[in-house]
């Protein structure tokens, strides 16, 4: 995310465009505080609307051809593409988070006595997947963090000077606390030293070619475009990122996704990024004028759209919290809030109005 210094105007005309989403989009947010988008992101209206007419389709096969099916996969690697300013031939499709960082993890060319360096508070989708490749002589360093909680960027850095250190496994931000890695910073020492760098997949062209997925599907390899020739079992590997996928991929979610994406690039994702972040000032004044702790970064270089508070009693808060319908989570003993572009300022002050409730804070 760029850190762009907004005029008042610009976000107010900010707040009034993402009220009226709000109200078009998520309708259920009237009734509803949800600060769990770190979690599992809502669905759009819009979104429902395409996957309803896709699931009309979908029960009269004849409705939706091969071509057509294809097509809608093609759409979502573009939109995803655009999103990350990639190019479509550097994505593939995955089904979930888990699924990508296991196939990381087998087609790294590691050997015996390699290093993997992971933070000792990654989320374990980040973590399990490198600890199995131990049974082939791979070493996983758990690099201890900060005082903080936040992974030690020094560290990490200095570590990379360790030629062993093959690969360096971060998550773009922490799930506990929010934390923001500077991964222009890490993905340049990284490139310094000849480390693999992964960051939630991989996103770099050149590595594609070299990659060989240790499991794969029945198109990851050249010609299964053309169904009449299947049986020729061509053993060479699309020259693209599509070599990674497994299919039969769920074409229904895919269409629904390049829509929602759709919908965050038309809204620009650095001003959803500022907004959700002006969300935070009155839980952070709040935080500071009664004492409680913000386990959060407050540098803007580490900043996200998570901020995580740590009051005396953190589960009878969010328990209290949940009774009032708001939906957070509880995370390494603090309030997790992840506010987004559905949210306003009047729901940060009902959390509030909760949590001043509790006795004691």
């Amino acid at each position: 995310m760029t850190d762009i210094a907004y005029h008042p105007t610009r976000l107010r005309a900010m707040r009034d465009q993402f009220r009226a989403l709000r109200a078009a989009e998520f309708p259920w947010t009237a009734d509803t505080v949800y600060l769990n988008n770190a979690s599992i992101g809502p669905i759009p209206e819009r979104t429902r609307r395409v996957l309803d007419e896709f699931t009309a389709k979908r029960t009269a096969p004849h409705l939706l051809p091969d071509r057509e099916l294809q097509a809608g996969l093609q759409a979502a690697r573009t939109a995803v593409a655009r999103l990350l300013n990639a190019e479509p031939a550097e994505i593939a499709l995955a089904t979930n988070t888990s699924y990508g960082l296991n196939l990381a993890a087998r087609a790294l060319p590691l050997t015996r006595g390699d290093v993997v360096l992971v933070s000792d508070r990654e989320f374990p989708a980040n973590v399990y997947p490198w600890l199995l490749l131990k049974k082939q002589g791979i070493e996983v360093e758990l690099a201890p963090c900060a005082a903080e909680g936040w992974p030690d960027e020094d560290y990490l850095v200095e570590r990379l000077h360790d030629p062993r250190v093959r690969v360096l496994a971060v998550s773009f931000v922490q799930f506990a606390n929010g934390y923001r890695a500077d991964l222009g910073r890490l993905g340049a020492a990284c490139r310094a030293n000849g480390t693999f760098l992964v960051v939630d997949g991989i996103q770099r062209r050149e590595l594609i070619s070299a990659l060989e997925p240790a499991v794969t599907g029945w198109m990851a390899f050249e010609g299964t475009d053309d169904f009449s020739r299947l049986t020729e079992y061509n053993p060479t590997f699309r020259a693209d990122a599509r070599r990674f996928e497994m299919v039969t991929l769920p074409f229904q979610d895919f269409h629904g996704m390049t829509t929602s994406v759709g919908m965050l690039a038309e809204l620009g994702v650095d001003d959803i990024a500022r907004y959700a972040r002006t969300l935070h000032e009155p839980l952070l004044r709040w935080a500071g004028e009664n004492g409680i702790r913000v386990v959060s970064p407050s540098d803007e270089a580490h900043r996200s759209a998570i901020v995580c508070l740590a009051p005396a009693h953190p589960p009878e808060a969010y328990h209290a919290l949940k009774r009032a319908h708001v939906v957070c989570s509880l995370r390494e003993g603090a309030i997790r809030l992840a506010p987004h572009c559905y949210n306003t300022v009047e729901e940060m002050e009902r959390v509030l109005d909760v949590l001043d409730q509790v006795d004691p804070l």
